[in-house]
């Protein structure tokens, strides 16, 4: 379980920059997993009210992908927005992430500021 302090500095380093939403895309299930851990001990967050987005590669398959984010992340599978799949272009290469990118988010401005501040006072005062 990160303390607030380490969720604050993983939060600076891979969340939203966005003023109205809370989130982290990651390739690795532990560091999402850390994340929720994080927003739902510190922040209150309800796991049920986290959303997820899969960015893909058309080479990916999606169901089963949603089913390892799912599984791994401890979420529903109904948590999922519209998967963002990346078509073939030019020189295409095989990528190396078997299910993607995951983006676990929870839309309240109110805590997304509170974030933000919280992040200013630890690293700038």
């Amino acid at each position: 379980m990160f303390t607030k302090k380490e969720g604050l500095i993983l939060y600076w380093c891979e969340g939203s920059k966005a003023l109205d939403v809370s989130a982290v895309s990651n390739t690795n299930p532990e560091i999402l997993k850390r994340f929720i851990e994080w927003i739902t001990k510190h922040y209150g967050i309800k796991k049920e009210k986290l959303k997820m987005q899969l960015y893909l590669w058309d080479s990916i398959n999606e169901n089963k992908s949603k089913e390892f984010w799912s599984k791994e992340l401890g979420l529903s599978n109904k948590s999922f927005y519209k998967t963002y799949i990346k078509k073939k272009e030019g020189n295409y290469r095989k990528h190396k992430y078997l299910y993607g990118v995951c983006r676990v988010s929870f839309c309240n401005k109110k805590i997304a500021k509170i974030i933000q501040q919280d992040i200013h006072k630890l690293l700038f005062l």
